[in-house]
């Protein structure tokens, strides 16, 4: 069985650290090979258990102007509704260009077949069968929602021989990923256009793929529009003119300037205060002025509607 396992990773918690090296066990059990890319430092135990490690720190999200995601949501604040609007990257470049960085690497290597599995698929047995005794070209499929049949082409599991892994790679490019797809394209909708166009065939893995972890990035509308973090006291949004805090289920203390005001439903201010903080339920201060670290929050936008 002359093929390689190249995995795809950006492991930027110690959750996502934990599966990948859970699926690099699981793989190593089974007698493969393995390369891993990453965008972010290994630790050593990671690197010394696979073959191939490419580690390259050019995460190469695209943002506002060029390409990014939209995000909305729609709130009450006392009479009117306001909608919530934030650009933030898209991931879906930085896909692509790992599988540049795996192409080009793979040249020199004299495998026969290249099985590109994303670190947080879940590895099942028949996925490994697959893997096992297929020698075409195949690619996997994901569900479009956990409630329904339909299915979409997946980038999360699937294997080319090496000329086709070879002229996939070669031809993917950033400018017409940018040009021709556009806002709110997607790195699958991408990748399944330059294989027709390549007319480069291959079969469907027959099972949906599924993923442990969701990207931050692929993350709802309400995530990105909500700077809170740390907790769910309260969801925070801005621009350079107006903070909204919404999402308050019971009334919040919070100290602006030295002065305290207590709120129990959304509310907006304006953006002008030298500190912030909002007090736990244990009624200590809490600093959130880091909240406020978006230097993008100028495109922010919000609108009554």
């Amino acid at each position: 069985m002359n093929k390689l396992i190249c995995i795809t990773s950006h492991c930027n918690t110690e959750d996502k650290i934990k599966t990948l090296e859970a699926n690099i066990g699981y793989l190593k059990n089974e007698g493969f090979t393995i390369l891993l890319f990453s965008h972010l430092p290994l630790n050593t135990n990671i690197v010394s258990s696979i073959d191939h490690f490419i580690y390259n720190n050019d995460n190469q999200t695209t943002s506002y102007p060029e390409l990014y995601q939209i995000n909305k949501h729609t709130i009450q604040v006392d009479n009117n509704k306001v909608k919530l609007i934030r650009y933030t990257d898209q991931v879906h470049w930085a896909y692509l260009n790992q599988l540049k960085y795996i192409g080009r690497y793979c040249e020199n290597l004299g495998y026969d077949h290249y099985v590109i599995i994303n670190y947080d698929v879940k590895i099942t047995d028949d996925m490994l069968y697959h893997i096992k005794t297929q020698y075409n070209n195949f690619k996997g499929e994901q569900l479009i929602t956990l409630n329904s049949d339909l299915r979409s082409p997946s980038n999360l599991f699937f294997q080319l021989c090496k000329s086709s892994l070879s002229t996939l790679t070669k031809n993917i490019n950033r400018e017409q990923y940018v040009d021709e797809f556009g806002v709110g394209s997607n790195s699958e909708a991408y990748l399944e256009s330059l294989i027709n166009n390549l007319n480069l065939s291959y079969n469907v893995y027959p099972h949906p793929i599924i993923e442990y972890h969701t990207s931050e990035n692929h993350l709802g509308h309400i995530y990105h529009t909500n700077y809170n973090k740390e907790n769910d006291y309260f969801r925070l949004f801005y621009n350079k003119l107006y903070i909204i805090l919404y999402g308050i289920d019971r009334p919040i203390k919070f100290n602006i300037d030295g002065v305290d005001y207590t709120y129990s439903k959304n509310t907006s201010r304006v953006n002008d205060f030298n500190q912030i903080g909002y007090y736990d339920y244990d009624d200590n201060l809490v600093d959130m002025k880091y909240m406020f670290n978006d230097n993008k929050h100028y495109l922010n936008k919000i609108d009554i509607v």
